[in-house]
Formats: C-alpha cells, sequence, structure tokens
C-alpha cells in the first residue's frame, strides 16, 4: 500500500494544501525562496510550478539546487550573543520540503490505517 500511494501523481490540490498549511514567516532554503512568497502566487503560478515538479517527479530527476542546503545559526534564547548560546539549523529548499511532506504524509496515513505505530509514539509524525 505504501508503494502504491506514494506512485500515484501529486495532484495540485494536495500541492496547493501543502503551500497553505506551511507556517509563515519562516527562513528561505538555498535559493532564497520563502513559502510567504509561494502564498502570495497567483493560482497559475502555482500549478505552473506544480506542473513542473511532476516532470521532475515523473522523470525521477532532482536537480542539483533542490539538494542543496545552506546551515544557519540560531540564537536558543533571544538577546543572548554568545556561542554557546548559537545552534545550527539546515535550510532546505521550501519545494523540496513540500514536496516531501505530501509523500510522507500519505506514508502516515497507510501506517495510521493499519495500526502500525505505537498510539504513545506520535514524534515526527
Amino acid at each position: 500500500e505504501i508503494a502504491e500511494a506514494t506512485a500515484k501523481p501529486i495532484r495540485f490540490d494536495e500541492f496547493n494544501d501543502a503551500i497553505d498549511r506551511a507556517k509563515s514567516d519562516k527562513a528561505p532554503g538555498p535559493s532564497g525562496l520563502t513559502i510567504n512568497m509561494l502564498k502570495s502566487l497567483s493560482t497559475d503560478s502555482k500549478r505552473f510550478i506544480h506542473r513542473s515538479m511532476m516532470v521532475m517527479w515523473e522523470k525521477k530527476f532532482i536537480p542539483q539546487w533542490m539538494k542543496d542546503r545552506m546551515m544557519a545559526l540560531i540564537p536558543k534564547k533571544s538577546g543572548d550573543p554568545t556561542l554557546d548560546n548559537l545552534r545550527p539549523i539546515g535550510l532546505l529548499e521550501i519545494l523540496r520540503k513540500l514536496w516531501a511532506g505530501i509523500v510522507i504524509r500519505r506514508i502516515q496515513r497507510v501506517w495510521e490505517k493499519h495500526g502500525c505505530l505505537h498510539p504513545s509514539q506520535h514524534g515526527y509524525r
């Protein structure tokens, strides 16, 4: 069932819903594209991006820009500029995160349907 769920084409409504559900005002990945930018696009522009992503999905092609990530330091507590207060985070390309999130949600639905995870196992679902 997982193979079947992940082999189906990703529909535009799934892609658009993923954009709508994503938290706004997050840091961009290497390209500088933010979720706020995606949310502000017209439906036609989102459809163009979706079609382009579908071509890559069907051809099993991942461009280098989608594999890139940036490391950034963010403070654990605001107002404390010391090195001990900084933690590294990896910034991934937003389209990569959205697309992977759709696939992950499909897998999670199969797991939940079959009770594969214990109810107390809720982290990273």
